[in-house]
């Protein structure tokens, strides 16, 4: 198959399942070139490639040095700067992180066209373009900070102004919402590489992504651009892993019961805990250097009891017998007091105490709440993701999921 041919059918298949991305997520690389005395150099080769993909995008400067190189996925990047009679500048393992814009300015001294100077390390690099304030957690804070359960929201609460509300799926074993800068958990908008990830019923995260198919997230609490919108609260902005230039993968498995756990207060015995979350990861090149894949799987086996309390009538009341009250009882009919709130046995309706023997006995000793109830929830999720990406060219590149 000819290589014309293989960038139609890509393209006619990525434009038959386009959808519409509400805000970008891709970042930018800028800055001006300079000689040694401070002279602006035109004409200068800016070579960005994708450390992990292969993937190249250039520039060139202009007359006043400035260059720029826009749309880059998130990721580590290798810059490269070219011109002759020149030394080469070279900066390795530029780190992009989710919707930023760096400023990286570049340096030349005279020198043959063979020599260059890497710069292996060096401070992070600033967005100079963007005021928003908010918290990145990258790739390192997923893999290594402690996630009870996998719900990659929890890291979230390492972004200032944000808490963690208890409502949520309990099936799920999700959690609850985050609360951004007292923001209604409902006023968040999620957004997964870049599309509409809420759902429209109960304003909340429609798709929940396995956390090792997250390459990093954006939380954003204040100062976000308009093309955001949608909501008046924070932004939680998803990026999915992508393909690499090498076939890499990962298994996973985690299981947890109730054996270290302590007893509800409420409960009368310890509630079972039995969760199984297991999965892995696989992505690689698909074809060539210009098409790569990443595929993940999760599945979470849930058994858990879960304690409810609630007031129902006792023995006494059943029976008419509301004495233990400090209300008072009165006849509906004439508006008087029952004498010692005791209903008359002859005044309570048949129908009623028929509608009663469906409501549970009281089995706890608390007045306010003398019912508890331990009931098991089982739940059995399965979460699953491919996204394949297709380099048409330097300048054109597609995705999919």
């Amino acid at each position: 198959m000819t290589s014309t041919r293989v960038n139609a059918i890509a393209l006619v298949l990525l434009l038959t399942i386009a959808g519409s991305a509400l805000a970008q997520t891709t970042g930018s690389v800028s800055g001006t070139v300079k000689d040694a005395s401070g002279g602006a150099l035109p004409g200068v080769i800016i070579t960005v490639q994708n450390l992990d993909s292969l993937a190249l995008r250039t520039s060139t400067s202009d007359d006043s040095g400035v260059y720029g190189v826009a749309l880059l996925p998130p990721g580590r990047y290798k810059v490269t700067a070219e011109l002759s009679g020149f030394r080469t500048e070279e900066r390795n393992d530029l780190a992009l992180q989710v919707s930023q814009n760096v400023r990286f300015d570049v340096v030349m001294g005279v020198g043959a066209i063979e020599e260059s100077v890497q710069v292996v390390a060096r401070a992070p690099l600033v967005d100079t373009r963007d005021a928003a304030m908010g918290q990145v957690v990258d790739q390192v804070k997923i893999v290594e900070l402690p996630l009870n359960g996998r719900n990659f929201r929890d890291l979230g609460l390492i972004a200032p102004g944000v808490q963690q509300m208890t409502q949520g799926n309990v099936l799920q074993d999700r959690g609850g919402g985050l609360n951004i800068n007292g923001a209604r958990i409902y006023d968040n908008n999620y957004l997964l590489d870049g599309f509409n990830n809420n759902d429209e019923t109960t304003g909340e995260i429609m798709t929940f992504p396995s956390a090792d198919s997250i390459q990093e997230f954006k939380v954003l609490g204040a100062s976000y651009g308009a093309e955001y919108g949608f909501s008046v609260g924070g932004i939680i902005s998803l990026i999915t892993k992508s393909g690499a230039a090498r076939y890499s993968g990962n298994a996973f498995g985690f299981y947890r019961n109730e054996r270290f756990d302590a007893k509800n207060f409420f409960a009368t015995e310890k509630a079972p805990l039995d969760r199984k979350q297991f999965g892995g990861t696989f992505g690689g090149p698909l074809w060539g250097k210009k098409a790569f894949f990443f595929g993940s799987y999760e599945r979470t086996d849930l058994l858990q009891g879960v304690t409810l309390s609630a007031t129902v009538p006792n023995d006494a009341q059943r029976l008419g017998n509301f004495s233990g009250l400090a209300a008072v009882v009165r006849d509906p009919l004439t508006g008087q007091a029952f004498a010692g709130n005791v209903i008359p046995t002859a005044r309570l309706n048949p129908v009623g105490l028929k509608m009663l023997e469906m409501w549970p006995q009281a089995n706890a000793a608390d007045p306010l709440r003398n019912f508890v109830h331990s009931p098991n929830l089982v739940d059995d999720v399965h979460v699953g993701s491919l996204k394949v990406d297709y380099n048409l060219s330097n300048a054109d590149a597609f995705s999919m999921r």
